[in-house]
């Protein structure tokens, strides 16, 4: 890039770069920590957005449901999320089975 100070004279400035060491810190920061725990806030959100409409508390609570364990609701889960091709992530799965063990299941974690 070339600032010219005097109409006679131009300045030479030269970029900064940011060293590959840098970038690779600040990336792994942003992406935050490789096994986070399960967001159940964040599972609620997207019961709440996407699963709601068809699935009051009832459905979690009724003599006859379909999920009796953790690996149960979380297969149930994750057919409906391909049902309604919404294409969530293995976290965002976790977050919703977080959301309905804490809500409705209480089941022990296997941890």
């Amino acid at each position: 890039m070339i600032v010219r100070r005097h109409a006679n004279r131009p300045i030479r400035r030269r970029r900064r770069r940011v060293p590959a060491v840098a970038l690779t810190l600040c990336l792994g920061a942003l992406a935050g920590p490789a096994a986070a725990e399960p967001d159940s806030a964040r599972g609620a959100m997207l019961y709440e957005n996407h699963c709601r409409e068809c699935h009051t508390s009832e459905v979690h609570i009724r003599e006859r449901r379909l999920g009796h364990n953790e690996q149960e609701v979380r297969r149930l889960i994750r057919r409906w999320e391909a049902n309604l091709r919404l294409q969530w992530t293995v976290e965002e799965v976790d977050d919703v089975y977080a959301y309905l063990n804490c809500r409705h299941y209480h089941f022990e974690s296997a941890d």
